[in-house]
């Protein structure tokens, strides 16, 4: 057992893939993979299969923010899925729910690395240019993992000064991409109020927020 090991996994385990049946879209896919596994706990070794989501590219994103000015650069962003749930609940103003507030994120392009899709996100997303080699890497994280295999890198960079800094919300995004967004610095107040009164529900903002001692 190392320090890595603090819950250990059976002795012996092991997994071999089956079969696999696949529905494709054009970023994401539906596959059911069967798989055997075997370990020294069980007398024989079994089947088991599994649905899950797959995502054909890591995600990268960043939060932006400047601790000398205390301003956080967050995104609001309309997302289907979550309009969905609240259409589906009939909860008041599913529209709004759809909105949500996000920091900087993206695929990760052929030919690109994390890092440079964090930096040509930050531009065109939340009209900002950083420096690479500033990034600093908090997190590579599972978003779900008992229902996808999606992974996101989640890197933190600390302006020193907000040199474009826009009081009022200007949109940003691609609209050849038919990206909805609109972009934002909030004082840190403003973002902990969004917390505290759950209007920030994305999970990549969050652990961002954490990371960077901001809430």
């Amino acid at each position: 057992m190392t320090e890595l090991d603090a819950i250990v996994i059976p002795e012996g385990f092991s997994v071999a893939d089956s079969s696999t049946q696949e529905i494709k879209g054009r970023y994401l896919s539906i596959k059911n993979h069967q798989y055997l596994i075997t370990d020294n706990q069980d007398q024989m070794p079994r089947y088991s299969s599994r649905e899950f989501l797959y995502c054909k590219h890591i995600c990268s994103s960043v939060l932006i923010y400047c601790s000398n000015e205390s301003k956080v650069l967050l995104l609001r962003q309309f997302r289907y899925p979550c309009y969905y749930n609240a259409n589906k609940l009939e909860l008041e103003n599913p529209e709004r729910k759809g909105w949500i507030y996000e920091i900087i994120a993206g695929i990760v392009e052929k030919n690109e690395t994390p890092e440079s899709t964090a930096v040509r996100e930050a531009q065109e997303e939340g009209n900002v240019i950083i420096n690479i080699e500033n990034l600093v890497n908090a997190h590579r994280a599972f978003t779900s993992p008992g229902m996808s295999n999606e992974e996101i890198y989640i890197f933190l960079y600390n302006l020193d000064k907000i040199s474009n800094t826009f009081s009022e919300t200007i949109s940003t995004g691609l609209k050849s991409e038919n990206e909805n967004i609109r972009a934002k610095w909030l004082t840190y107040e403003e973002v902990r109020n969004l917390v505290k009164n759950k209007e920030i529900v994305d999970l990549k903002t969050i652990a961002s927020l954490y990371s960077a001692k901001i809430i």
